[in-house]
């Protein structure tokens, strides 16, 4: 089992698509190549290219806009337009034979990963595939995603159980002092004894705020969010610990 691409399938499924996961498709003689993932929402048909990267460096703008040769063989789903003009031809004569479509599909390709190696690339990155028309589900969606799965109801299957062991127990600890912004930076402390400290120019809300309007905070949620009445803010423990603003 692949894990990522299981937590990857959930997020699209949550999203309302049909999905494939582990799709061997003939694209040349005697050879099948493994597509990760397919989804198929509203008549579009999206072959996603699976990487974590959680134990590497991460995504650089450059394997997207001066891609190596290396990185370009990788990702030649991405990269390669000959590949994906065959990927095309086999995955739609496998999708009308299995009655998945009744006619030639819209086909597009994207990319779901974990990790960029700096903040300031994944805008860049994004923008990059909204110019080619690509699909993307970064770290930050996925982030958002286990948040929202998290809080939901009964569900036995691993990806959720794991965001509930991680994210659900998660709540402030009773203090005036368990929420202080300090030396740029925002801390939290959580009542197992944790402590999560981010910047505070990451909200803008709280980037330049007095700091009488700054110590006036209240626990929400059960103690798993945090609200400053007099700057209209609000954050969760889920978000601060996944690295979302939410």
């Amino acid at each position: 089992m692949q894990s990522f691409e299981v937590l990857v399938e959930r997020v699209l499924q949550e999203q309302g698509n049909w999905t494939l996961r582990c799709v061997y498709l003939k694209v040349e003689k005697q050879t099948r190549h493994q597509i990760d993932l397919v989804s198929l929402k509203e008549g579009i048909v999206t072959v996603w290219e699976c990487r974590s990267y959680l134990d590497s460096t991460g995504f650089k703008i450059d394997d997207f806009e001066r891609p190596s040769a290396t990185v370009k063989k990788q990702l030649r789903l991405i990269h390669n337009k000959a590949y994906q003009n065959k990927i095309k031809r086999t995955l739609t004569e496998l999708l009308v034979t299995k009655g998945f479509v009744s006619s030639q599909p819209t086909i597009q390709f994207g990319l779901a990963y974990g990790r960029v190696s700096a903040p300031s690339h994944r805008g860049r990155i994004t923008a990059w595939f909204e110019r080619k028309r690509f699909a993307l589900l970064g770290d930050v969606d996925l982030r958002r995603s286990l948040i929202e799965l998290s809080g939901g109801s009964y569900d036995d299957r691993s990806e959720a159980i794991a965001a509930k062991l991680l994210l659900r127990s998660s709540r402030i600890a009773r203090g005036k002092n368990s929420v202080k912004v300090e030396t740029g930076k925002l801390t939290v402390k959580l009542d197992d004894g944790r402590f999560v400290s981010v910047p505070v120019a990451e909200f803008p809300k709280l980037n330049g705020a007095s700091p009488k309007d700054l110590k006036r905070w209240r626990r929400t949620a059960g103690g798993r969010g945090i609200h400053w009445p007099n700057l209209d803010e609000d954050l969760s423990v889920p978000g601060l610990l996944l690295g979302t603003r939410s």
